[in-house]
């Protein structure tokens, strides 16, 4: 049996594959998995300046902070060779009810041209849209 995990829910799924052993169906799974890096050092640069952070990998997702205070929960969408793609959620703090979503192309343990497209309410204002671009290593 070999345990899934996503950003929704944990689910085991039990192979069975006629003339295929299960020692093969296991190998060519593992090989599917993307390899998720355990600490990822972010910089993210917007018109308000340009904030340095960590996201330290929990098995689930990215629990994320940044030097500003910020803290957010950062789900892996996609992170293999050619394409990173992260959804944040900031439930607490300074940056409380912001949601993005990141992009950017590896090239080997880094991402130099990241793009973040996020959204929030402020004071309990009107919904802002930014754009701003991140970079990180691992």
């Amino acid at each position: 049996m070999q345990m899934i995990r996503t950003k929704f829910k944990r689910f085991d799924v039990l192979a069975v594959s006629i003339g295929t052993p299960m020692s093969v169906f296991c190998a060519q799974f593992a090989q599917a998995q993307p390899t998720i890096h355990r600490v990822v050092r972010s910089c993210e640069t917007s018109r308000y300046g340009t904030f340095c952070g960590t996201w330290v990998w929990n098995g689930e997702y990215f629990d994320a902070s940044w030097e500003n205070g910020a803290t957010a929960k950062l789900m892996v969408e996609r992170f293999d060779e050619n394409l990173v793609i992260l959804t944040r959620e900031d439930d607490a703090g300074e940056s409380m009810g912001l949601t993005a979503r990141y992009e950017g192309n590896p090239n080997g343990n880094a991402i130099e041209d990241g793009i973040v497209t996020g959204r929030w309410h402020w004071n309990a204002g009107r919904m802002h849209n930014q754009t701003w671009s991140w970079t990180a290593n691992w």
